[in-house]
């Protein structure tokens, strides 16, 4: 009975929290080639599935915001390999996008894939990428 306990709360907590995912910014982006690398370490790429891959405008108040752009797979769709990389606006096979692909004018973002994963990242005027903390 005990055992059956302790599992019992086990599977509460590992259902509660969100699946561990990380999301960054490729060394060398710029606003015109940014490129988010994908996978469960921070800096460790690897195709892990998710349901979308979404950019934002920052927000300090934690509401919800609209996605400036965002990709995700088709539904109905068998995706063959996610991507362990993704460039803002390019197309993928099996993927939709929705939002603006035409590029990111200055200013603060966020990043976010399903689980944990999320990056806040800045452009300035003259497209150089600064990853916040």
């Amino acid at each position: 009975m005990v055992k059956q306990g302790i599992l019992l709360l086990a599977s509460f907590a590992l259902l509660g929290c969100p699946r561990r995912t990380e999301v960054w910014i490729v060394e060398g982006s710029t606003a015109e080639n940014l490129v988010f690398g994908i996978g469960v370490l921070p800096g460790k790429e690897r195709s892990i599935p998710f349901y979308s891959l979404m950019i934002a405008e920052c927000n300090e108040h934690h509401s919800a915001v609209p996605a400036v752009w965002s990709m995700q797979p088709i539904v109905g769709t068998e995706v063959a390999q996610y991507p362990s990389q993704v460039r803002y606006g390019a197309s993928l096979d099996g993927f939709r996008q929705e939002g603006d692909s035409s590029g990111l004018p200055p200013g603060c973002y966020e990043a976010s894939i399903g689980g944990s994963g999320r990056v806040v990242f800045s452009i300035d005027s003259v497209g150089a990428i600064t990853v916040r903390k």
